[in-house]
Order: C-alpha cells, then structure tokens, then sequence
C-alpha cells in the first residue's frame, strides 16, 4: 500500500474549522492524502494525547543561531547553496556562517565545526 500525503494544513487555515470545533486546542495539523494503489482519498488529523518537560533542553540549538560549515574550496556548487541560504564567507575565520536551522535544512549538520 502506498500513501501519499499531498496537503497539510494547520489549525486556522481553511478546511480546519470543522475539526477545530471537535478537537479543540490538541488539534496539530490536517493531512490530506492519496493511496496510489487502490485510488482513494484520506483526511486525517493529527492531535496532542500527551506532553511532558523536555530533560535536555538546555542542550539545544538555538536555530538562529550562526554556526561555521567547513566547506572545501573546489566544493562550488555547495558553496553557492549556501550563500542562497544567507550564508556568507567569513574571511578570518576561514569559515562558511549560517544559522544552525538553514544547516539542518540543507542537510549540512556534519559540515559544523567549532572555531
């Protein structure tokens, strides 16, 4: 069976309301979605049965926070991906900087290095 989603909507957004009135604030996200297979169509939501205190979240990356990338000189295309992220070359440094969520995005989280 293959499911695929093609739309997820947020509380607020259109075509939530309805939901909204019965799930109320532990509703998190409606998802649209389409099994290939057999040709149909789903909606389903996505709500909050549990939450507790994060242990470790003093450990956590700000994802504003500007990381340095290490990224070799003949890496040019890679280079300019980063510079279409908001990265830009710090020169005493040796260094690419770009905010740590733009890293995770670009799948770049073992290019960081500490300077």
């Amino acid at each position: 069976m293959t499911i695929l989603t093609t739309k997820t909507v947020l509380p607020g957004q259109a075509g939530t309301k309805q939901l909204a009135k019965i799930y109320g604030d532990k509703l998190l996200a409606v998802r649209y979605k389409i099994d290939t297979e057999r040709r149909l169509k789903y909606k389903t939501v996505e709500i909050l049965v549990n939450e507790w205190q994060c242990k470790r979240e003093d450990q956590r990356i700000p994802l504003n926070k500007i990381v340095y990338l290490h990224i070799d000189y003949g890496e040019r295309r890679l280079g300019s991906l980063v510079r279409a992220a908001g990265g830009f070359w710090n020169k005493e440094k040796k260094y690419w900087e770009l905010a740590y969520g733009r890293v995770l995005q670009l799948g770049l989280k073992d290019r960081i290095r500490d300077v």
